[in-house]
């Protein structure tokens, strides 16, 4: 698939992640039931939906969510716009078994799409509680995102100066290949 970009040249579209669509992510339009919870999430976005390429960097997050009744994971947040507000369920979201950030070269992990998250996480710089029993979530890194040059595959740059670039198959596994 391709999308046209902003020069009206076709760019390849994000079909790595099974993101969603910048319309899905739009509070304006009135899609996604569910009900706000203390982190902010709603029910769900349809499985494989295509998160369409960024024009430029956006922000990024990765949230260590421990003491909950799942197993302690990782939560990858990225924006798909730019925010509206903190309560903004800009960030499409997947939890993973580790930081995607310290994986070695060629290294995989399974990343399942999550409910989207809002926008207030990628700014958590302490730990926080959160409602319900479902644990707490730390901050691990915090940063950007964009599309690499010349492929579907997406760069992210952490505020740390180190950057990681995945690559992710419709089965639901990331790579780094970078």
């Amino acid at each position: 698939m391709t999308a046209m970009g902003a020069m009206g040249y076709e760019r390849p579209c994000f079909e790595f992640m099974c993101g969603a669509l910048l319309a899905a992510s739009d509070p304006a339009n009135g899609v996604g039931g569910g009900s706000w919870d203390d982190i902010g999430v709603q029910e769900p976005a349809s499985t494989f939906p295509v998160l369409p390429a960024a024009t430029g960097p956006l922000p990024a997050a990765v949230l260590r969510h421990a003491g909950s009744d799942m197993a302690d994971h990782f939560d990858v947040l990225l924006a798909v716009r730019t925010p509206a507000g903190p309560d903004d369920r800009a960030c499409a979201t997947w939890r993973t078994p580790r930081d995607p950030g310290s994986l070695a070269v060629d290294e995989r992990l399974a990343a399942e799409r999550i409910a989207d998250h809002r926008a207030d996480y990628l700014g958590l710089r302490t730990e926080r509680e959160l409602d319900r029993g479902r644990g707490r979530v730390t901050p691990v890194r915090h940063g950007t995102w964009s599309a690499a040059a010349g492929s579907a595959d997406i760069e992210l740059r952490w505020h740390d100066g180190t950057g990681t670039v995945l690559r992710a198959t419709p089965d639901g596994t990331w790579t780094r290949i970078r």
